[in-house]
């Protein structure tokens, strides 16, 4: 992707597209400080496409199984700061999950809570809630 930027407009969703298709690669390939530089790069053209949040979060779970969650996780709360609210959502429940499986029960429940205010009705969201559910009466039992 670098060596062919200058033949290419930053600003174009192609550009984007592209930049996002070589994070998926390069984290497929655990390079992710090559996956990580690429999707920062598509954070440059003017109309980010909605796949933004998707490479984000392939790369965060590459970068999980890897063992690298706090990586993992910065990845995703830098996306965050960036992303509109329709895509925080997603961003929102793999920062639970995070959480979750970190035994951070309330991360884990702030996130997953903060998802479903942003997610649209759907699988995610009846999965979202049952996890948070899950969550709360753990804690009930846990008192």
């Amino acid at each position: 992707m670098n060596k062919n930027k200058a033949s290419v407009d930053p600003g174009n969703l192609v550009y984007a597209d592209s930049a996002l298709h070589l994070a998926r690669v390069w984290a497929g390939k655990n390079r992710f400080g090559l996956a990580i530089e690429n999707i920062r790069e598509a954070l440059t053209a003017r109309f980010a496409p909605d796949s933004l949040s998707n490479a984000a979060i392939y790369t965060a779970g590459k970068m999980i199984e890897s063992d690298l969650k706090s990586e993992a996780s910065f990845l995703l709360k830098e996306m965050l700061a960036t992303l509109a609210d329709p895509q925080k959502g997603a961003i929102h429940v793999e920062l639970g999950k995070i959480a979750r499986d970190s035994e951070e029960t309330e991360k884990a429940k702030k996130h997953f809570g903060k998802a479903l205010e942003l997610l649209p009705d759907g699988p995610n969201r009846a999965w979202v809630e049952e996890s948070l559910s899950d969550l709360k009466s753990q804690a009930t039992i846990a008192e």
